[in-house]
């Protein structure tokens, strides 16, 4: 048999199977480097979308500008809000940086640009970290973080509502050093409590936070639910009937339901026209020997303290005189027989004026704001005359004060006074007290020249001392003499010394 023959294979055919081959190869190599490239540029796009966030974006949050003059808390929300838009914008680390030194102004500012300048002199560069970390150690500092953390140990709601007093915890929490568990955080916003709410929660050991805070709100509406006073409307027990009074009086019908038990009239018998015309001249007070009323009723009737019964019915303080001849600068400026000067009042320099013609010695209220003295009541009213102004009510008076007058150092009540262009005027109570006198010729204060032993008490050397002062105590005890020596001193029996007193009353 012989075999089959084959067709032999076209030249040209191969060679066209050949270039279709190596395009499908090419194709497939083609894309697979597309295939690598998207795969490559992926991540640059991304970073390339996140360039693309620009200063407007970040003004478009309504940062607020920082100037210093801010307390810590506030510089501390400052940069909480700055992260939030950060986060919200998703930018850089090196535009964080440039967002926020933007929004510096004032005092800050300059701060900042110092601080840039000294870290580029070291070669450092700056970074949104730095900034942060710097910008907290400045306007936040280490003792600004203790403070609130004593705060937060010492924290209690007192006035405050339970959310006030949970917000306040939640904010000074965040700057406690220590572990804080939540069962710890529990029972430390249970000890601040106020009594009622505490004695509510303190059994239940809630140790969530949000509930113990939930559990808390009810317990604040049950403590408000009681103290509330349900006030019932009228006419709810009586159906609208008008219902009287215990103490209401009845109604009179005309003058038929009064009978006078002295002369049988129309009217009571205190309004007994036989007792109140009776005989009024013998109707005369004991006491003012006013007629009219008794020494029962008597308004001018004194009574322990000075005061008289009107005044102590009206509550009225009893009342004092004083005197005083110049109240202001001016006036005492006009008359030339007033000393001025200057002196120190509770080691302050003060402008003085001694008068003569004052019955006490004054202050003013604006000094007495300076110097920041303790005011006491003088228990009456002083009623102060003056030649000019009238008269001048006060009953407010600083005891004790220290006055240093020429080197000379004394004590001094001080009455308040409404003065003007004069501080302290120095009048007869305390020329007479010290033995001082004024030349009214020559224009001067002269003060006594031998010193005196003065009497003081025992709390005023106490004071004395807690100001400084050196104290000696000297013993003194009297020298008991002798019998000889006592008929020494008697001048005739002195001559007589030998001669004893058996012979003497024997010869009687």
């Amino acid at each position: 048999m012989s075999s089959p023959r084959r067709t032999p294979t076209p030249t040209g055919a191969t060679a066209d199977f050949a270039r279709a081959f190596q395009q499908i190869a090419d194709v497939l190599q083609g894309q697979q480097a597309q295939l690598a490239q998207l795969t490559q540029q992926g991540p640059q796009n991304v970073q390339t979308n996140t360039h693309r966030v620009g200063m407007n974006d970040f003004l478009r949050h309504n940062p607020v500008k920082f100037n210093g003059k801010t307390t810590p808390d506030e510089a501390d929300d400052w940069i909480c809000n700055l992260e939030k838009i950060f986060e919200a914008i998703e930018c850089t680390e090196g535009q964080k940086l440039v967002f926020s030194t933007y929004m510096l102004a004032g005092e800050a500012e300059y701060w900042w640009r110092g601080m840039r300048t000294a870290m580029e002199a070291r070669g450092e560069v700056a970074t949104w970290g730095d900034f942060r970390n710097r910008f907290l150690e400045r306007y936040f500092p280490a003792s600004a973080k203790q403070e609130r953390e004593r705060q937060f140990l010492e924290l209690r709601q007192g006035s405050m509502s339970v959310q006030e007093y949970k917000l306040r915890f939640e904010y000074l929490a965040r700057f406690y050093t220590q572990g804080l568990t939540e069962a710890w955080k529990c029972r430390r916003f249970e000890q601040g409590f106020r009594h009622p709410i505490m004695k509510a929660l303190i059994h239940l050991k809630i140790n969530d936070f949000p509930e113990l805070v939930e559990q808390a709100l009810v317990a604040e509406r049950m403590e408000e639910s009681q103290h509330r006073v349900v006030r019932p409307q009228k006419a709810s027990f009586s159906g609208g009937r008008n219902q009287k009074k215990p103490y209401a009086r009845p109604q009179q019908r005309g003058f038929g339901g009064l009978k006078c038990y002295e002369c049988g009239g129309p009217h009571i018998r205190r309004n007994c026209p036989r007792l109140t015309v009776h005989k009024p001249e013998e109707r005369k007070c004991f006491s003012c020997h006013k007629p009219g009323h008794f020494a029962s009723s008597c308004p001018d009737r004194k009574i322990p303290g000075g005061a008289t019964q009107t005044q102590k019915f009206s509550g009225e303080k009893p009342k004092a005189a004083g005197r005083v001849f110049a109240m202001t600068g001016a006036e005492a400026s006009q008359s030339g027989n007033l000393i001025q000067d200057t002196c120190f009042l509770n080691g302050r320099c003060v402008h003085v004026l001694f008068d003569s013609g004052a019955t006490h010695s004054f202050i003013s209220f604006a000094c007495l704001g300076k110097l920041e003295l303790p005011v006491y009541d003088l228990g009456s009213e002083l009623v102060v005359s003056t030649p000019t102004s009238g008269q001048v009510l006060t009953s407010s008076v600083c005891i004790g004060c220290s006055l240093e007058v020429a080197g000379r150092k004394f004590k001094v009540n001080l009455v308040c006074l409404p003065l003007e262009g004069l501080d302290v005027i120095l009048g007869m109570d305390w020329l007479t007290t010290n033995g001082v006198l004024i030349d009214c010729g020559q224009q001067k204060v002269i003060f006594p020249t031998e010193e005196q032993v003065q009497m003081i008490t025992s709390r005023e050397v106490l004071q004395d001392i807690k100001e400084g002062a050196v104290c000696f105590v000297v013993i003194a005890t009297e020298k008991k003499k002798s019998t000889e020596e006592q008929i020494v001193d008697i001048p005739v029996v002195e001559e007589y010394a030998d001669v004893s007193w058996t012979n003497f009353y024997g010869s009687l």
